[in-house]
């Protein structure tokens, strides 16, 4: 049986703030998984992202970060 996941984050980080995030897929053979991630960066803000994924027929992941501010990391 064919699986079929399409997830989305949007994250929008303040002024000195921080986030840190950690994902693992762990998925049938048989799975089609799609993620995307919006991130929007203001001054002085960091954010931290680790993703591992296993199996699946297809995996995707598309980042888009807006950086609005200096020492954004």
């Amino acid at each position: 049986e064919q699986v079929w996941v399409n997830s989305f984050v949007d994250c929008a980080l303040e002024e000195n703030a921080s986030i840190a995030m950690t994902a693992i897929f762990d998925q049938s053979e048989n799975a089609h998984h799609f993620f995307n991630l919006r991130a929007t960066l203001k001054e002085r803000s960091i954010f931290k992202t680790l993703s591992a994924t296993n199996g699946g027929a297809v995996s995707r992941e598309d980042y888009a970060i807006r950086l609005l501010g200096e020492g954004c990391d």
